[in-house]
């Protein structure tokens, strides 16, 4: 069955919120009402949206939910949520910071990519997997803050990422691929990482200028 929240904007269906009408909201400002648990697929997509309050409820952000959102700015994510799928904030363009909260297992290919005003952002260790393009073409992300925990970082994932200045790769790290996850991060200066991984630094693709300090496990 499907309803209409008090506003008129959403459609939700058995707590997925499966659609979203700016053409019902001018104001940008949404709150998802007690009940939802998922964010559908591209259920925001496109949608001219400021600020979303999510409930503490929310457990799942599906794929594209917030892709192309260009307005929105921030977003805490309730600490419920478990998974954010691929490209769930892919080109929120005016996105500076989003809160990603203890518990989060799952961050999908592409989430954060072409966030071009993304400034910091902490990933939890509960996170086991930094996603093939996760911050591609970032272009102001100076900080990544990655938890102990994170046990693998796929393909490309900081590619273009030409403000960041300095990452440490936790000792919980057991994987890292081998296509140049720091291509074209022109500025980076300082990569704290394992010693185990010494044998393959140079397939980082690193700027001649990034100081490798190596740490023990």
């Amino acid at each position: 069955m499907f309803f209409k929240p008090k506003d008129r904007s959403m459609t939700i269906s058995g707590g997925v919120l499966t659609d979203y009408d700016d053409n019902q909201n001018k104001t940008g400002i949404v709150s998802v009402p007690d009940g939802v648990h998922t964010i559908g697929e591209d259920a925001f997509r496109y949608q001219s949206v400021s600020a979303v309050y999510l409930p503490h409820g929310l457990v799942r952000i599906k794929a594209g939910a917030f892709n192309d959102c260009w307005h929105l700015e921030r977003l805490n994510l309730p600490d419920g949520v478990r998974v954010i799928e691929r490209s769930a904030f892919e080109a929120c363009r005016d996105l500076q910071s989003i809160y990603i909260p203890d518990g989060v297992t799952e961050i999908g290919f592409r989430a954060f990519a072409d966030c071009p005003n993304l400034r910091s952002i902490s990933i939890p260790g509960s996170v086991k997997k930094i996603e093939g393009m996760l911050f591609d073409s970032c272009t102001s992300l100076k900080e990544i803050h990655l938890g102990h925990g994170i046990e693998s970082i796929d393909g490309w994932a900081f590619r273009n990422c030409s403000a960041l200045e300095r990452i440490s790769i936790p000792t919980s790290v057991r994987y890292i691929a081998d296509n140049g996850i720091f291509i074209r991060c022109t500025n980076l200066k300082h990569l704290d990482i394992s010693v185990g991984f010494a044998h393959c630094i140079s397939t980082l693709a690193l700027p001649a200028s990034c100081q490798v300090h190596y740490i023990m496990p």
